[in-house]
């Protein structure tokens, strides 16, 4: 028979290995529910909820632009609950709508799955693009040790750095939205109008980081030639001049795709003010505005 104090030794082991087997189960059911949650499996009420409102906060910017997808419905009588229960009923509407979703995430984690429903909703024999700009993303995010111009104090490198780098993946993020509107067939009418919202929305956060970028710089004068001069100077660090040229060719590419997506960028550029931030640096990397 076994002793008491046997009894005791085994059960105080048994039940400290059950609390830390129970730990590490819940722990990687945490993990795997929130890596489905985040790009694998988007719940379909929170997928239409989401989406709607995302539509309805930029049906502002985009609704001058798509007078021409088609002369049956009013633009300016239809809302996001219309746009979503629309696009539901089209060919890869579901997927349209996450990719909707997905990038207005604004998380570098969801690069991945962005670029795959980009393109899975393009023709194949185009998905080199999303491709090479996702390799061309990855290759600037893993310098993690980018040399910081010598203009930028030295308090505010690493700041600035972590600020470049989302530069260059929001210019991926709208670059991969433009392709998706771009390609999409002329039979798609709802879906194009969610399209258009996430150019919006990706084309939003841009601006916004090219904001936090700015504050780095205090001019003086007018805005557009300082921030020339600002470029020209942050420039001389070879690797900063990489990582710029690569995000701002990407916007250039991602405006000649169409006039649709062209106006809404620059509506959307001038709401935040960033316009004149903007011309310089396409201008210094052979696009223009």
């Amino acid at each position: 028979m076994l002793s008491v104090y046997r009894i005791k030794f085994i059960t105080k082991h048994f039940f400290k290995y059950l609390v830390v087997f129970t730990l590490v189960f819940i722990l990687s059911g945490c993990s795997f529910a929130l890596d489905r949650t985040l790009v694998k499996s988007i719940d379909e009420e929170e997928l239409i909820s989401s989406v709607s409102k995302i539509v309805d906060e930029q049906l502002d910017v985009v609704s001058p632009y798509l007078d021409s997808l088609s002369k049956s419905v009013d633009v300016d009588q239809i809302c996001g609950d219309d746009v979503v229960n629309g696009s539901m009923l089209e060919t890869n509407g579901r997927e349209y709508l996450e990719f909707n979703y997905l990038v207005a995430l604004e998380t570098d984690e969801s690069l991945e799955e962005i670029a795959n429903r980009a393109k899975s909703l393009i023709p194949k024999n185009e998905s080199y693009q999303i491709d090479d700009k996702l390799k061309e993303t990855r290759n600037l995010l893993s310098k993690s040790n980018l040399e910081i111009s010598k203009n930028i104090p030295p308090s505010q490198q690493i700041s600035f750095q972590k600020d470049l780098r989302k530069l260059v993946t929001r210019s991926f993020v709208l670059f991969t939205a433009g392709i998706v509107y771009m390609f999409m067939p002329s039979t798609i009418f709802w879906g194009k109008i969610s399209a258009a919202a996430a150019i919006s929305v990706a084309a939003g956060v841009f601006s916004c980081t090219l904001m936090s970028l700015y504050q780095y710089y205090k001019y003086g004068g007018d805005a557009q030639d300082s921030f020339a001069q600002w470029v020209n100077e942050i420039s001389t660090e070879p690797q900063v001049s990489y990582a710029l040229a690569k995000s701002m060719i990407a916007v250039g590419v991602t405006m000649q795709r169409s006039p649709m997506i062209t106006g809404i960028m620059i509506c959307v550029f001038s709401m935040y003010q960033v316009i004149d931030m903007v011309k310089p640096m396409l201008k210094k990397y052979d696009y223009v505005v």
